[in-house]
């Protein structure tokens, strides 16, 4: 909830109650409502707002300081996935993930890369090369057919170039459960989507390829999505909450939230978990219901560039032993004040 002042000269508040906008004097609960309605989102709270001081005159401050460019409301949502039976048997990804498409292959002014997406950014992972004398600076061309992420429209003859400046670090490793989690630092992203459709104008394949003299190395390819909060710059993830019925005393879980977070007007990326979280197997009985809720995250996601994508494993793989899971995660925006 958020409590923002005005004075008429005397002190008034406004709240968000279950979604609606109350202005009332200062006072816990409200002696009385001046004005109340129901809102279906922060918008349309200041539209609601900007009309209710432009009737009144009244100066709307939060914390007796004033407010010059809005209301400052935090108003959460979720992003939620159910599942009735786990009859996929295997890691789910939701809202988007990393999909592996090369591994450890040479790039160099003799070696290029070619890989065959679905459609998404390419992340590079830049390692040592396994002969001859590392390099690890200069130009890399991911050449093929890019999508409009906003119309789905593919063009041919697409060339992002990645200005490489260092090795990256991968921390990847594998969980208790035999999930494998993902750790990625100072790896490359593409700044375009790439299309692996196989009638796109390119054939399907992306190539990624240097004519720098002195850059060597070896490179991990991933297909990386991840959901960008509507590009909201000001997002933030708060709360994780998860319901499941365990229907076999031997089913695990293991859960991870990451972050994309793509650097500040440079090809750099770190994609690391900030919720990890896993059950094993008999750490409860059968037939109970699990919850788990993770809160206070407060993990800032500035989705004009970044963004979250979650790992979830109902294990044992081979079975399926969850049902009527319910996954939550919730997000507030903070507009900017």
């Amino acid at each position: 909830m958020s409590y923002i002042h005005a004075k008429r000269p005397e002190s008034y508040e406004l709240r968000w109650p279950a979604g609606k906008l109350q202005i009332g004097p200062a006072t816990d609960p409200p002696i009385e409502d001046i004005y109340s309605t129901t809102l279906l989102s922060w918008k349309n709270a200041l539209e609601e707002l900007g009309e209710y001081v432009l009737a009144t005159g009244q100066r709307v401050e939060e914390n007796a300081e004033t407010l010059d460019g809005g209301l400052l409301v935090r108003t959460p949502y979720p992003l939620h996935t159910h599942i009735s039976v786990n009859t996929k048997r295997g890691v789910q990804l939701f809202h988007g993930g990393l999909v592996e498409l090369a591994t450890s292959q040479p790039l160099n002014n003799g070696a290029s890369v070619t890989v065959s997406p679905g459609v998404g950014k390419l992340v590079i992972v830049a390692k040592a090369p396994g002969a001859g004398t590392p390099g690890y600076a200069g130009a890399v061309h991911v050449l093929g057919t890019s999508v409009d992420r906003n119309t789905w429209d593919e063009s041919g003859g697409a060339d992002d170039v990645l200005a490489f400046d260092g090795i990256s670090t991968d921390g990847n490793s594998t969980d208790g459960n035999g999930v494998v989690t993902y750790d990625l630092q100072g790896a490359y992203i593409t700044s375009m989507w790439f299309s692996g459709r196989a009638g796109n104008p390119d054939g399907g394949n992306v190539s990624i390829e240097t004519s720098d003299a002195d850059l060597n190395c070896n490179i991990d390819v991933y297909q990386c999505s991840f959901e960008q909060l509507n590009d909201d710059p000001n997002a933030i993830v708060t709360t994780v909450d998860f319901d499941g019925l365990q229907t076999n005393t031997n089913a695990w879980m293991s859960l991870y939230l990451y972050h994309v977070n793509v650097g500040d007007g440079d090809d750099r990326v770190t994609i690391q978990p900030f919720v990890e979280e896993l059950t094993s197997a008999a750490d409860y009985v059968a037939d109970n219901r699990v919850r788990m809720r993770l809160g206070g995250l407060e993990e800032a996601v500035n989705g004009s560039r970044d963004g979250i994508f979650a790992v979830l494993a109902l294990g044992p793989i081979t079975n399926s032993w969850w049902e009527d899971v319910d996954f939550n995660i919730w997000v507030t925006t903070e507009p900017p004040t």
